[in-house]
């Protein structure tokens, strides 16, 4: 069969494509997204098989990479850098003040009942720091008090 172009499959030229290529190619082109889909997945399954060993990629005509494709127990590998390992040792070693579960129970009960209540966003936001002052959310929850509580002073003034 005659090559009627050149594709760039991996991050290299593959020369001596067949009419029955270009055809299917034309043919891909009409499909709807869910077909686009199911075809891509027999492709990637028929390519690398059910279960990959290893990354595998797919690459632009300048060499950077388009899609890279990593198996789940790989993926948890990249998932578990020095950084996150450091964070999970400093949190081991230094956990935070330790609140009985059945007073954060308490807490949220009590936040429940003083939402449905009535009580102001401001109000339930402090409780909500109370409830767990340690959090990684603290910096969070207080710039949203403090915004809500200059929002409250603005329509008292008004």
């Amino acid at each position: 069969m005659a090559a009627t172009g050149q594709q760039e499959v991996n991050g290299q030229q593959a020369n001596n494509t067949t009419p029955a290529f270009e055809q299917l190619l034309a043919a891909l082109h009409t499909c709807s997204r869910d077909e686009k889909r199911a075809l891509l997945d027999r492709v990637l399954r028929d390519l690398i098989g059910d279960k990959p060993e290893r990354e595998y990629g797919l690459y632009n005509p300048d060499g950077s990479s388009y899609l890279f494709l990593v198996p789940e127990r790989i993926y948890e590998k990249y998932q578990e850098t020095p950084e996150f390992l450091a964070e999970m040792e400093r949190r081991r070693l230094n956990p935070g003040k330790i609140i009985p579960n059945s007073e954060v129970l308490a807490r949220i009960n009590a936040l429940q009942t003083a939402a449905d209540a009535g009580a102001s966003q401001s109000e339930l936001i402090s409780m909500l720091i109370r409830l767990k002052p340690d959090s990684e959310i603290v910096p969070e929850l207080v710039a949203m008090k403090a915004a809500e509580d200059a929002k409250q002073a603005r329509e008292k003034g008004t």
